[in-house]
């Protein structure tokens, strides 16, 4: 677990929500969306496992569980990239932003996926 990231990123002023991703992206940040917003996701930008020379695809990256990776907000993803990069040895992926939902959006992951913005469907772990 990032421990002591977290510990950090909860001292920073910009910071507004932070969660362990335990059940996977899809599910773990639907419970940081404030009302009326949704998670702009960029399928690109999702970072993505490989094993045996193969790549895992967006519903693995976004769905399987027990990645024990922080998933945070922040008002200024440059700085704080910079300051968490120098500080840090784990990576540090922006990987979207959350905005104000358009009709059907609300609470939900919109994905990018090059010129094609859909309601991702996926959830991650299920207890």
């Amino acid at each position: 677990p990032r421990v002591e990231e977290g510990e950090w990123l909860a001292r920073q002023a910009c910071v507004s929500a932070c969660i362990d991703l335990s059940d996977g992206f899809a599910s773990d940040v639907k419970n940081m969306l404030p009302l009326g917003t949704c998670a702009l996701v960029k399928a690109e930008d999702v970072p993505r496992s490989r094993f045996n020379g193969r790549e895992a695809t967006i519903d693995e990256a976004l769905c399987q569980g027990e990645d024990y990776e922080l998933c945070f907000t922040t008002s200024d993803s440059a700085a704080l990239a910079e300051e968490y990069k120098s500080r840090f040895s784990a990576e540090l992926h922006i990987v979207g932003k959350i905005e104000k939902a358009h009709s059907g959006e609300e609470g939900a992951i919109v994905l990018l996926d090059g010129d094609a913005r859909r309601v991702y469907s996926g959830a991650g772990w299920s207890h």
